[in-house]
């Protein structure tokens, strides 16, 4: 079986700390990967290969924004469909999260998956992943032609496109 996807852990870091995580992502993680090896990754996919996206997640990868951006640029450079997995922290208000996915679906962001349920937010009824949705969809419906953003809430009733 050949290896068509990677997930690339851009931080241990992350804005909350889920007894269920198998990273052991916390707001007291530190450690980051830097571009150098981001860029080292894709050059051994790209000798395989047979790899065709690459996620990036973490931890909450939206707190290296200016790494997420880069990442999400060079593989998509390199013809990977691209994705991130995130909290939806950003996401103060569906505006802001609009503007957040902006430079990432210029940069060639094609997925986003969000946490959304009640073991990844504190808040009841937590708006953030809503406004994250919602925004994606916005943006999957402005697109000529339409990006594919696939909109996955774990837990939660939104599924898009």
């Amino acid at each position: 079986m050949a290896l068509s996807g990677l997930h690339l852990l851009l931080t241990y870091q992350c804005t909350s700390e889920c007894d269920h995580c198998f990273v052991w992502g916390s707001p007291w993680a530190r450690a980051t990967m830097p571009l150098s090896m981001i860029q080292e990754i894709l050059d051994q996919a790209d000798e395989l290969g047979t790899v065709r996206s690459v996620f990036f997640e973490g931890g909450e990868p939206f707190l290296y924004y200016s790494t997420l951006l880069e990442g999400i640029r060079l593989a998509t450079a390199r013809g990977h469909w691209t994705g991130i997995v995130s909290n939806a922290f950003w996401a103060t208000s569906r505006q802001d999260a609009f503007r957040a996915l902006s430079r990432l679906v210029q940069a060639g962001l094609q997925g986003i998956q969000l946490s959304a349920d009640r073991l990844h937010s504190p808040l009841k009824n937590d708006p953030r992943p809503r406004f994250a949705a919602e925004a994606a969809k916005d943006h999957h419906e402005a697109a000529d032609p339409a990006p594919v953003l696939p909109i996955l809430c774990c837990g939660a009733a939104l599924l898009y496109p």
